[in-house]
């Protein structure tokens, strides 16, 4: 299995800038340019791009490893099972809610996405994207697929922020855990 360097790397940095980014602002106030930065047209990409971040894109990448790497689908089956773990774990045991409550009148409602009352911490379809789209930058291994794949997983993270269904705190964390649980998948692979 190859290592997804520039993969890894791009998504470190967006880690790291937005773990800084975290110290110096208020989760809700990066929520608030983010939500409010919008469009029609970017409403609707984003109501049903977000949905490809969680089920589709897992499954979906786990049919392509599967298919293309049989012998590294028991790993990536694993890695899914902790990241799910972990995630629901914190979501359930934290219960933090949503951003649209502190937005107030500034939360805009968008036609088709379903307004959640509880459990934001942390994000979910981030750390499902960046580890779906991680299992596929080890398999389609030029540069220029390893970008698309992670503009494709950091866009799904965009998605929450612009749709008002998460701070940037929640997506921090959901990063750090999809990136972790793609390197505990890589680590599985090589005690092969």
């Amino acid at each position: 299995m190859n290592l997804p360097k520039l993969y890894l790397a791009l998504t470190g940095i967006v880690i790291l800038i937005l773990g800084i980014t975290q110290i110096f602002t208020e989760s809700i106030d990066i929520v608030r340019r983010i939500h409010l930065l919008n469009t029609n047209e970017l409403d609707t990409f984003f109501k049903y791009y977000t949905q490809f971040g969680e089920t589709p894109l897992i499954l979906g990448s786990l049919l392509i490893v599967w298919r293309m790497h049989p012998s590294y689908f028991k790993a990536a089956l694993i890695s899914v099972l902790v990241n799910t773990i972990i995630i629901q774990g914190l979501k359930h045991g934290i219960g933090s809610p949503r951003p649209y409550w502190e937005l107030g009148d500034e939360f805009r409602e968008i036609d088709g996405v379903a307004i959640l009352k509880s459990l934001s911490f942390p994000s979910g379809h981030s750390a499902a994207a960046v580890l779906g789209c991680g299992f596929l930058s080890c398999i389609f291994i030029k540069w220029w697929q390893q970008l698309l794949l992670w503009i494709a997983a950091i866009s799904v993270a965009y998605s929450r922020m612009y749709l008002g269904l998460h701070y940037s705190l929640d997506i921090w964390a959901g990063l750090i855990i999809g990136t972790c649980s793609l390197w505990f998948f890589l680590y599985l692979v090589r005690q092969k």
